[in-house]
């Protein structure tokens, strides 16, 4: 991988690892825009080409357990909700 990619790749971890999907994706755009222009002006290795998959694969594999991790949240939510105590209503007060 060239070096000028590094620093993105990083910040593309980074980002994914935290769960902050919304500043990864202009990193993500970033990325892949510089792969197209090195895919376009034949300078990308296949090495850099694995590279690129494996970040992919990796950060989905992410994407796929955060969103497990919130379907999870949320069931927790909605069986607490049938557990809790009715509430009663308010009764009018003079």
């Amino acid at each position: 991988m060239k070096t000028m990619s590094k620093p993105l790749v990083d910040q593309i971890r980074q980002a994914v690892a935290c769960g902050e999907f919304q500043r990864a994706l202009p990193l993500w755009n970033s990325y892949f825009e510089r792969l197209q222009q090195q895919l376009g002006r034949g300078s990308l290795s296949h090495a850099e080409f694995e590279h690129a998959g494996e970040l992919v694969a990796w950060a989905r594999q992410v994407a796929f357990c955060a969103r497990a991790r919130a379907l999870d949240q949320l069931n927790s939510l909605v069986i607490a909700e049938r557990y809790q105590a009715p509430r009663l209503p308010q009764s009018p007060r003079l």
